[in-house]
């Protein structure tokens, strides 16, 4: 293997660090599934239309499912970022301190941040978007899976 590219597959996170908790991350994705499941069956009886008091304890049980998915959804990935990419948040928050204080045009700002990105580390910043783009598509499919699992559910309780 050239220099190069061990170089090069040693920058990349999920070639080495983050691999066991890019794993982590996707055995997290079934609670997440279950959660949106659960959710979707306590709102497929609710009436969002109109407003009534009688039925509160079914609407809590609702938000209160609504808040734990989309609580599991942020904690698995803030957590699955900061193992992961944690040395390239602080950089990136060292890089963006020097360009504040030294520009004062926030135009001028964002257009020194992204030179620096992409003259130091544009290997990680490609990553960091790639694999962020792969967890939106996580996330439809654990909301289709949701789907799937509450519309069975529902059907075998009839």
């Amino acid at each position: 293997m050239s220099m190069k590219r061990k170089i090069f597959s040693q920058r990349i996170q999920l070639f080495d660090r983050a691999r066991p908790h890019y794993l982590e991350y996707l055995r997290n994705l079934t609670p997440q599934t279950l959660l949106f499941a659960f959710v979707l069956i306590s709102g497929s009886k609710l009436n969002f239309r109109e407003f009534d008091i009688s039925n509160w304890h079914a609407t809590s049980a609702f938000y209160l499912l609504l808040f734990a998915f989309f609580l599991a959804v942020y904690a698995n990935t803030t957590w699955f970022y900061k193992k992961s990419f944690g040395r390239y948040s602080v950089w990136l928050r060292r890089v963006q301190r020097l360009v504040n204080n030294k520009y004062s045009n926030r135009f001028v700002q964002a257009r020194a941040f992204l030179a620096a990105v992409w003259r130091r580390r544009i290997v990680e910043s490609l990553e960091v978007f790639v694999v962020f783009g792969l967890f939106q598509i996580v996330l439809a499919i654990v909301v289709v899976a949701g789907l799937q699992a509450a519309t069975n559910m529902v059907r075998q309780a009839q």
